[in-house]
């Protein structure tokens, strides 16, 4: 109310004795002339107008409130950029002309408290947020502040030293480019990372680290198209991890998972990165590439070896142990991934019974 009075008297020519009740201190004294300024009074209004509407949950008093907070900031940097331009006498302006600073510091601070309570409901949440968009917001809002400040006071500065218009505005024309070109690219990295991570979310297993059962069919299908245009082999392996039940059942949960984490450590070993790594089941991994029987043989005998080290190393009540199965495709060929899936799998409940019988 006393800043739409000080507009309107101000405004109207009107006086209504605004000054004569909130005088500044020690200038009645002085002898010195005092009002309040209309930026100043513009600053109360928004104030008082954002304070009304600062905790409204709802989406049209939400949009107010965000728009007044909006107009406020915009003031406030005005004022706040021309008190730094003014001090420093960039353009020739003096500090009396200004806005007291304490008045101004009180000012900004309002309005810092009011764009923190409506990050709590409106517009301005994305700064609070723990997301990727919250994370960028926080990091480029100060820069997006200091940059436009920071370039017209250098302009100013450099004006007065003589230099010319032209290559002046030349210069910080091509400096605001590099700069925001390279805030284009920062954010596209950012985001390219941020679809990565979210693309492996999918198609990744959380404890492994190894493609799930989505991934691995998708990888492998590409894999196996690939294979027969060009005329190689073909093979799927199927790797079980015996008596995880019994594990669970014995030895805990958690000794569960280090036994699939460690199964997934020795296959990613055994193979070569273009192979495709998968856990397609509970306890049950799949191995797909463009190998033979002979690659085939030395990779499990590969396993074996790694198996047998691992069981000496850590002495376990239950030994790290595995049923293995796998179907080649050859070149001449053409079965789907789900054949090859399917014979690899009889092979490997073929080797787990034998195992259980004591045969092999």
């Amino acid at each position: 109310m006393l800043g739409v009075v000080a507009l309107g008297e101000q405004a109207l020519r009107l006086p209504y004795g605004i000054e004569e009740l909130l005088p500044p201190y020690g200038a009645a004294s002085a002898g010195l002339e005092h009002h309040i300024a209309p930026q100043t009074a513009a600053c109360f209004v928004l104030l008082g107008l954002a304070l009304v509407f600062v905790r409204t949950p709802k989406q049209a008093r939400s949009h107010i409130a965000d728009t007044l907070t909006v107009l406020l900031s915009l003031l406030i940097l005005t004022l706040l950029s021309g008190y730094l331009f003014g001090a420093a006498h960039i353009f020739g302006i003096t500090s009396q002309e200004l806005v007291s600073l304490p008045t101004l510091t009180s000012i900004a601070l309002l309005t810092v408290a009011i764009g923190a309570r409506r990050a709590e409901f409106g517009f301005f949440s994305i700064l609070l947020g723990r997301g990727i968009g919250s994370r960028i917001v926080r990091l480029l809002f100060p820069l997006m502040i200091v940059l436009p400040i920071f370039r017209e006071s250098l302009r100013a500065r450099l004006i007065s030293h003589g230099f010319g218009v032209h290559y002046i505005t030349a210069t910080l024309a091509s400096l605001a480019v590099i700069i925001a070109e390279t805030l284009v690219f920062w954010l596209a990295w950012r985001i390219h990372n941020m679809e990565m991570e979210i693309h492996d979310l999918s198609l990744r297993d959380a404890l492994t680290g190894l493609y799930n059962l989505r991934g691995f069919y998708l990888l492998a299908e590409q894999a196996l198209r690939l294979a027969q245009r060009s005329g190689l082999p073909f093979t799927v392996i199927f790797v079980d991890l015996d008596n995880l039940k019994r594990i669970n059942d014995t030895l805990g949960h958690d000794t569960g998972s280090q036994f699939l984490a460690e199964t997934a450590a020795i296959l990613s070993d055994a193979f070569r990165e273009s192979d495709v790594l998968g856990r397609v089941g509970g306890d049950e991994f799949a191995v797909a590439g463009q190998f033979g029987q002979l690659a085939v043989s030395l990779a499990i005998e590969r396993l074996e070896a790694a198996v047998e080290r691992r069981n000496a190393e850590l002495n376990l009540t239950l030994p790290l142990s595995f049923s293995i199965g796998y179907s080649i495709s050859a070149s001449a060929r053409h079965e789907s991934l789900d054949e090859l899936i399917s014979r690899a799998d009889r092979e490997m409940y073929r080797n787990k019974r034998e195992r259980k019988a004591g045969v092999l």
